[in-house]
């Protein structure tokens, strides 16, 4: 047999369970081509499910010999390490498989998220965190990591992976949703964008962390040229009151348009959405279109408790109509933990946030990325989501809208991304029809009573 044969034969023993049986099969493969670095990472896969964790990442180290390219193999070895608590040796395999800090706090177990934190043994990433770098003096730099660190961690916990929350929805105008799907005149089709959040209808956009980390309103800093850019969705893609809130025809309520998008319009890993996080040699190498950013539930504070309410969540009915009313008990018991989760570590923000030394102004630039993924309570129901990037409006790519209201960022052309198209319970059948003529994507009305 060739090693080819050996490596497929193990790859059916693993996928079987029978590790011992890969191993043997993975044996004969290296035996046969000692230079298979794909063998060696497979072998150490299964002695990893036997639980010799340093037998493993013996043979990880092989494979990255062999390949020091091989992303999985860092991946892997990076686990083997964590799970023998040698912490400083999973993070530099995390790092060298290319993730951010946020993807690490993600990827770490629970327990020993805090942990690397509190020794220091991510501070090296914020070398490369330009976003840290100008915020921060640098003579202060080593007193504001672990705070800026904490924030991160909690963005890492809001992270939205699981299918089964997905597709989200967005509410928009109808001639929105015609510049994002149907070709113009020229044959062009438009990208969907980032707007700038800081001119929102809502006034406690971004004041809310503050308000609970510093018990007081924190001013706007227009010395400092960062702003967020966002883009924001529910799971709910028939919510009559969004209807009646979003994309009006001349303050008409529920005339727009709810467009839902499918799981790859996201990126799946935990990533910063930040040009400013990233050094110009950390940047993706091919910085296309399909640059993708990961999607983030939000959080609900009451400002005069101070305390967590809510996260953005799918609801029950919603479940009950997609026939996975299964699924409903164990969602709403693992969201109630991140909630107290998501609680319990903001209220140790707030205590490193009391030490003296430390500014006020700094800590809030620092925290922007948490700062608009937190509104205040009286929102809980439109249960949101968001991607969330972080550019300086001095940056070429922002942009200025036509009526010069409004600065954002292209995202992604998004047709190919789109599930279905529902329209407001007032708009017209032949606007429905119309659409799904032009760009054969899945159009309907709703079906929601609205007089």
């Amino acid at each position: 047999m060739t090693a080819e044969e050996y490596l497929n034969k193990g790859i059916k023993f693993y996928n079987n369970g029978d590790f011992k049986r890969a191993i043997e099969n993975y044996d004969k493969a290296i035996e046969t081509n000692p230079n298979d670095a794909i063998a060696y990472n497979n072998r150490g896969l299964a002695k990893y499910n036997l639980g010799d964790y340093q037998a493993a990442i013996d043979d990880y180290s092989k494979a990255i010999e062999i390949n020091p390219n091989y992303v999985m193999a860092y991946n892997n070895m990076g686990v083997a390490y964590e799970l023998l608590k040698q912490l400083p040796q999973a993070i530099d395999c995390y790092q060298k498989a290319g993730k951010d800090i946020l993807e690490i706090l993600n990827f770490l177990d629970k327990e020993n998220r805090s942990s690397v934190i509190q020794k220091g043994l991510l501070n090296n990433f914020l070398n490369n965190d330009i976003h840290y770098l100008e915020t921060v003096p640098e003579k202060d730099r080593a007193k504001y990591a672990i705070p800026y660190l904490y924030s991160i961690y909690i963005i890492s916990m809001l992270h939205i992976s699981d299918t089964d929350e997905l597709p989200v929805s967005y509410y928009t105008k109808k001639e929105v949703a015609d510049a994002l799907l149907v070709k113009d005149k020229d044959g062009k089709i438009g990208k969907f964008r980032l707007n700038s959040i800081n001119y929102s209808n809502d006034p406690s956009e971004g004041q809310i962390l503050c308000e609970c980390l510093f018990n007081k309103k924190q001013e706007r800093d227009d010395t400092n040229p960062a702003r967020a850019f966002a883009a924001c969705f529910t799971f709910n893609s028939d919510c009559l009151n969004h209807f009646r809130l979003y994309g009006k025809t001349e303050s008409r309520e529920c005339t727009g348009v709810s467009i839902t998008f499918n799981e790859n319009f996201f990126e799946r890993s935990a990533k910063l959405a930040t040009a400013l996080s990233m050094s110009e040699s950390a940047k993706p190498k091919d910085e296309t279109p399909e640059n993708k950013h990961a999607l983030f539930r939000c959080i609900y504070i009451d400002p005069k408790t101070q305390e967590v309410i809510s996260l953005g969540h799918k609801e029950d009915f919603l479940f009950h109509r997609e026939k996975k009313s299964g699924k409903i008990e164990k969602y709403n018991e693992d969201i109630k933990k991140l909630t107290k989760d998501v609680s319990v570590e903001l209220q140790k923000l707030k205590k490193q946030c009391e030490d003296k030394e430390l500014d006020e102004n700094i800590l809030s630039q620092l925290f922007i990325n948490l700062r608009y993924l937190t509104k205040h309570v009286a929102f809980k129901e439109e249960q949101e989501c968001r991607i969330v990037q972080i550019e300086s409006v001095k940056d070429a790519k922002v942009e200025v809208s036509e009526d010069r209201k409004q600065m954002y960022l292209e995202y992604l052309e998004c047709k190919n991304y789109v599930k279905e198209i529902v329209f407001g319970p007032k708009t017209s059948n032949i606007d429905c029809d119309r659409l799904m003529h032009e760009t054969l994507i899945p159009c309907r009305k709703s079906d929601n009573p609205f007089a």
